[in-house]
């Protein structure tokens, strides 16, 4: 999923290489501690995992 949601929030297309690793980081950074996911109520993957790990 996070690829698919990768491509449909961003456009890589126009970007060279390393903006692309930089724009991959940046996202995954996002995907993880501050977008919120349906399937698991909303909370954040960071938040996720330390409330139920």
């Amino acid at each position: 999923m996070f690829f698919g949601n990768f491509k449909d929030e961003t456009n890589i297309k126009s970007y060279e290489t390393q903006h692309v690793v930089k724009a991959i980081r940046n996202y995954m950074s996002y995907y993880n501690h501050y977008r919120g996911q349906r399937n698991i109520k909303k909370m954040t993957s960071t938040r996720y995992s330390i409330t139920f790990f």
